[in-house]
């Protein structure tokens, strides 16, 4: 049996571990308390919160991975959800915000399920979300509307 030790001096954001998934696409997704690494069995992209860049994670603090049925992939943070388009290679963001029911209703995300039915259950550190995405892709650009529907009544759009 072999073992391959990766760390930090491997290209690793941090050392402390929080979440590993894999995807349709064969990548190893790496939740780490400094980023996402998405690592390909040779190397490894890191994904990180840059303010003011739109297509960002949201918080490189990441503590959950999941990909759901439509191959998006849900990142929970300490600061909301990030979901990451493999198609066109973004992430759409969804953050708390006190005292607006319309956005996303927790910040630290502690769990992600997919329940084969067209929901995503997210418990978060403000209670159990349970939600549903409607997401059409364009075969031609890979360009994605996703429409979120939270608790039944906000939904997002972007």
């Amino acid at each position: 049996m072999y073992f391959r030790h990766l760390t930090r001096e491997s290209g690793l954001p941090s050392n402390n571990i929080r979440w590993i998934s894999s995807d349709f696409l064969g990548y190893v997704w790496i939740a780490t308390d400094n980023g996402v690494v998405r690592y390909d069995g040779l190397k490894m992209r890191v994904f990180q919160y840059v303010p003011g860049e739109a297509y960002s994670i949201a918080e490189s603090a990441a503590t959950v991975i999941l990909q759901s049925q439509d191959s998006m992939i849900w990142i929970g943070t300490k600061n909301g959800i990030s979901v990451f388009n493999p198609f066109n290679e973004t992430f759409s963001n969804h953050q708390f915000i006190t005292g607006d029911p319309a956005f996303f209703p927790g910040d630290w995300v502690a769990s992600l399920y997919d329940d084969g039915n067209g929901y995503i259950w997210i418990g978060t550190n403000n209670g159990l979300i349970k939600k549903t995405m409607l997401l059409n892709i364009s075969p031609c650009t890979g360009s994605t509307r996703v429409k979120v529907r939270l608790r039944e009544k906000a939904c997002f759009d972007g």
